[in-house]
């Protein structure tokens, strides 16, 4: 009887000892895995997962953005005997000049009538390049956009062409990518230029100093 007894508890110390080794092992078991799924939901997570735990600042409706098609404009030729249908005549190309160191006096007529004389053309866009909150009488000096023919670019471009201390080169935009043209050198500079206008000597440009 004593020896019966001793072998059921060494059967059932076997079995608890037996039921602690294959809980063990299915502990590492389970850690693995778990391992090996959150290692696969990192590089490639389920739409399931996504949905439930959407990344920070991503959107999760990012709308793909549409180009808008690049098309060619055409220009109609046929002609019509319908009157009420005007259209703009297209602006005409210009060449730019940059005209620079001149007296605060200085109007965009006086500009426009040098421009007509000096490139013997018939008329001239002059813009006077000055901001609309600053007064022009504040300044020493002030600078114009000039536009002419381009068929007038190579004289406009001449230390020729125009009278003596003015400062000129091509006019470009401030958001050109290209640098800007360098200023022509000028010949020595006077305190007074000959007007076109009344044939007397009036101050024109801002002597160098």
């Amino acid at each position: 009887m004593a020896c019966y007894e001793s072998l059921i508890r060494d059967f059932k110390k076997n079995q608890a000892s037996l039921a602690a080794e294959v809980k063990s092992e299915l502990a590492v078991t389970h850690r693995k895995l778990d391992k090996i799924i959150n290692d696969r939901s990192n590089l490639n997570p389920s739409p399931r997962m996504s949905a439930r735990w959407p990344s920070l600042g991503t959107p999760t409706n990012k709308r793909r953005r549409i180009e808008p098609p690049t098309q060619t404009s055409c220009v109609g030729t046929k002609k019509v005997t319908v009157k009420s249908i005007a259209t703009v005549a297209p602006r005409e190309k210009k060449f730019w000049v940059y005209l620079a160191r001149l007296q605060n006096t200085v109007t965009t007529k006086d500009i426009e009538e040098l421009v007509t004389e000096c490139l013997q053309c018939e008329s001239a866009e002059v813009h006077l390049l000055v901001r609309k909150d600053v007064d022009v009488n504040s300044l020493r000096s002030i600078s114009f956009k000039v536009g002419v023919d381009p068929k007038l670019k190579d004289a406009a471009l001449s230390p020729r062409t125009w009278p003596a201390g003015i400062l000129f080169r091509e006019f470009e935009d401030l958001g050109s990518k290209n640098p800007s043209t360098p200023v022509v050198p000028f010949p020595p500079a006077t305190s007074l230029t000959p007007s076109l206008t009344s044939g007397s000597s009036t101050p024109l440009v801002v002597p160098h100093q």
